[in-house]
């Protein structure tokens, strides 16, 4: 994946919108999605414990189980926005197109199978956006064995700071 960064905002005007938002920095929740229903089901209970998460933005690949049901039951009280786009093997589009449906400068990217460490939630509900974009590590388990990669998931000022993505 590569990432394009051309910045056209500057830090002291982000520094002044987190002063306008009283350091409360709502954040948009990316999901792509295709026949997730069970992972929907099992992982998302840590949401309603996560109050600066106030947007779901869901890419759905044309499910055809319960998938757009169950994230609607899930995001009680949340802004939700469901777009059906076809995936045609390009994630990256995928995510960008979701990205940009996203009204919060902060965007927070998981897949509907991965669940957030206790450790991630509290620092969600004490995200302060001062930052330009923050990383965090991910377990992965593939084939019964665990690894440990670094991702870079939640990104600032999306749009106008003009990221693209690429495979």
């Amino acid at each position: 994946m590569k990432l394009n960064f051309s910045p056209s905002t500057t830090t002291s005007a982000m520094k002044q919108q987190n002063k306008k938002n009283k350091n409360k920095t709502n954040i948009s929740l990316l999901l792509l999605t295709h026949n997730e229903e069970g992972s929907l089901l099992k992982n998302f209970d840590w949401l309603a414990k996560c109050p600066n998460i106030n947007e779901i933005v869901v890419v759905d690949d044309y499910s055809t189980d319960k998938s757009l049901e169950t994230i609607k039951s899930v995001a009680k009280n949340i802004s939700l926005k469901i777009k059906s786009r076809g995936l045609d093997r390009n994630f990256a589009a995928q995510r960008q197109f979701g990205a940009k449906q996203a009204t919060n400068d902060w965007i927070l990217w998981l897949d509907p199978d991965e669940k957030p460490s206790k450790k991630l939630v509290r620092f969600l509900n004490h995200f302060d956006g001062h930052k330009h974009a923050y990383s965090f590590k991910r377990k992965e388990k593939f084939l019964g064995k665990i690894s440990w990669i670094l991702c870079l998931s939640i990104i600032t000022f999306i749009l106008e700071w003009g990221f693209s993505f690429t495979i």
